[in-house]
């Protein structure tokens, strides 16, 4: 299978962008490296529809993600300021997910990837479902048709590093932090992949017999699971990626109301005794 091998020859690219990231003094230096790495093996076997950028994610509100190291986005339909940037501003509605890159991932790496995971995940946007075509075209029905109204644009959040703590370690991390928010939490990162070490740690249900889930947001997929995937680890990141960004469909943002806060923003400015 082409497509296999050509994923298993990246490896090796992987592993020595990696190596020399390391000869960075500066933390931030050797982060971008990193980004940058991840970001060049994924660009050949993506879909360009799929835009691959770094910087913060915002919401209609005005709230903010922290800085993110790999923002999966809208390439086609979105508006993301600062496009050529080597951080831009992209709006949540364009996002499909991100990835967190990590050079080694102990307990304490973790915890920080889970944060700025969360604070994508906790953007609020209009949801999606099976009505939304595109990003700007809804099917409209009438009141009285019954479709399926899961939500189809929940955000994809994944973790890869170059090397890490043991498998037991991040997946006992990982299922103490279900426990610990005492609640299925989708702000939780969906998958983690380890390439030296050949795991993956991702969702499933609680049930011994359950299968992973690449995402989802329902309430039964509640614990996390780790996979020996060896030599296939960077397939199996590429498929799970793909498999994930297939189930979501974005909504783009409703600018119908940004035109609506301007114009009362506007009109606001020309009152009597506001000049």
């Amino acid at each position: 299978m082409q497509l296999l091998q050509a994923l298993r020859n990246a490896a090796g690219r992987i592993s020595a962008g990696f190596e020399d990231s390391k000869l960075f003094q500066h933390s931030g230096d050797k982060g971008e490296f990193r980004e940058r790495v991840i970001q060049e093996f994924l660009r050949p076997f993506l879909p360009i529809c799929y835009g691959l950028g770094s910087g913060a994610v915002f919401s209609e509100t005005g709230a903010s993600s922290k800085q993110i190291d790999v923002v999966i986005y809208d390439a086609a339909f979105s508006t993301v300021l600062f496009r050529d940037s080597q951080n831009s501003l992209f709006p949540c509605e364009s996002v499909y997910g991100n990835i967190e890159v990590k050079s080694s991932l102990t307990v304490g790496e973790l915890e920080g990837a889970i944060e700025n995971i969360a604070s994508l995940k906790r953007l609020q946007r209009d949801d999606s479902d099976m009505l939304d075509l595109l990003p700007f075209r809804r099917l409209v029905v009438g009141s009285g048709l019954r479709y399926d109204r899961t939500k189809r644009n929940p955000y994809l959040g994944m973790v890869v590093a170059y090397s890490g703590a043991a498998p037991a370690a991040i997946e006992a991390a990982l299922n103490g932090q279900v426990r610990k928010r005492n609640e299925v939490s989708g702000l939780l990162p969906d998958c983690i992949f380890v390439l030296d070490k050949g795991y993956a740690i991702v969702r499933v249900a609680d049930n011994p017999k359950a299968a992973p889930v690449a995402i989802s947001e329902k309430a039964e997929v509640c614990l996390y699971k780790a996979f020996d995937c060896q030599g296939d680890i960077l397939p199996f990141f590429y498929l799970t990626l793909n498999a994930a960004l297939n189930k979501i469909i974005l909504r783009a943002p409703d600018l119908d109301r940004y035109w609506t806060r301007v114009c009362k923003d506007i009109l606001r400015s020309h009152e009597p005794g506001t000049g």
